[in-house]
């Protein structure tokens, strides 16, 4: 399987350097951006179209890190929140089966006591 994937990479590398090769031209001609509002114009210069692809797939995948890193972010701290209320749900478990096994010792031997006394009464 590494060896079929290695040849598919390889054939997709030849294929891009081909076309590279051949489209040189519209590869290196210069475009230029012009913005005209009613109160600025600012215009590039000529920036060639492979430089333009490059800054947009990079500004793609800046935006694109910011935006998961938000996520991650807002999804660590509900993990935190959830960690806090569990751990809250737990204390209050166990205080409520510390007092729970406290109130039924207390009971049983209080029942205990009823059984011997009525069985002594006999």
């Amino acid at each position: 399987m590494r060896f079929v994937k290695g040849i598919l990479l390889l054939a997709i590398v030849a294929f891009l350097v081909l076309f590279a090769a051949q489209n040189s031209d519209v590869l290196t001609s210069g475009t230029l951006f012009k913005l005209d509002l009613h109160w600025i114009t600012w215009e590039t210069g000529q920036l060639p179209l492979y430089l333009l692809v490059v800054g947009a797939f990079l500004l793609g995948g800046l935006l694109m890190f910011i935006y998961l890193l938000t996520e991650y972010m807002k999804a660590n701290s509900a993990a935190k929140h959830l960690r806090r209320e569990r751990d809250q749900l737990k204390r209050e478990l166990e205080n409520e089966r510390a007092s729970s096994s406290y109130t039924s010792s207390y009971t049983s031997s209080a029942a205990d006591e009823t059984d011997e006394k009525s069985e002594s009464s006999y």
